[in-house]
């Protein structure tokens, strides 16, 4: 996908570094703590298309935006299917309240996944516990 075919993306914590010019790989690993392997597997993945000359890739300001989205997933644990997922939902969108709409739907989705996975965890834990108190 072309810069131009992206439609607006949510704004509010995503970055305005206020260029408009484009960055290589180098830059782009480093503005979000990064390897340049992350880079290029998000690539091979379908998330982000930046504009190849020959062997080098250079990122535009929509570009910088999904990482942005896609780095915030990471950090909170949404695999990388859903990740595509939702920015196929982003790009569908056809305004910045929709795209706000669609990131808030996936953020209390993966919330309750993680609610989900707490309980999960504490179960297991205090499971542990029991079979660990019963040897001693």
């Amino acid at each position: 996908m072309n810069e131009a075919d992206l439609p607006p993306l949510p704004s509010g914590f995503l970055p305005d570094d206020g260029l408009e010019k484009e960055i290589g790989i180098a830059e782009m690993a480093e503005r979000f703590g990064v390897s340049l392997r992350t880079l290029r597997f998000y690539e091979e993945k379908g998330l982000l298309n930046p504009r190849r000359s020959g062997r080098h890739r250079f990122y535009g300001p929509e570009s910088r935006r999904l990482m942005a989205i896609i780095h915030m997933c990471r950090s909170v644990g949404m695999p990388v299917d859903q990740i595509g997922e939702l920015l196929a939902a982003l790009v569908q969108s056809r305004s910045e309240a929709t795209s706000t709409d669609i990131l808030s739907r996936a953020l209390k989705a993966r919330i309750a996944e993680i609610k989900d996975l707490a309980e999960t965890l504490e179960t297991q834990r205090e499971e542990a516990g029991r079979l660990l108190r019963s040897l001693v």
